[in-house]
C-alpha cells in the first residue's frame, strides 16, 4: 500500500500522462481548423496575383506543419 505522498505522486503522473493523451488529438484538430482559412486565402489570392498553383488542403496543413516547425525555434515564447 502506498502512503500518503506516494498515493499523490501517483495521482500527479496518471493526471500527466492523461492530459498529454487528450492533447495530442485536440491540437490535431486545432491544425485542422486552423489550416481552413489559410487554404481558402491560398487558393484566392495565390492564383490570380502570384500565379501560383493551387493546393490541396492536406497540403496546407502540412505546409503550416513545417512552417511551425521551422519557425518554433525562434518564435516568441516565455523563458522557463
Amino acid at each position: 500500500m502506498l502512503d500518503r505522498e506516494g498515493e499523490l505522486m501517483y495521482k500527479l503522473v496518471l493526471t500527466a500522462v492523461a492530459m498529454y493523451i487528450l492533447m495530442v488529438p485536440v491540437a490535431f484538430l486545432f491544425s485542422l481548423i486552423a489550416a481552413v482559412p489559410y487554404y481558402f486565402i491560398w487558393n484566392w489570392v495565390g492564383p490570380a496575383i502570384f500565379h501560383a498553383p493551387t493546393i490541396a488542403f492536406c497540403h496546407m496543413w502540412g505546409l503550416m506543419v513545417l512552417l511551425h516547425l521551422i519557425a518554433l525555434p525562434f518564435g516568441t515564447r516565455a523563458k522557463t
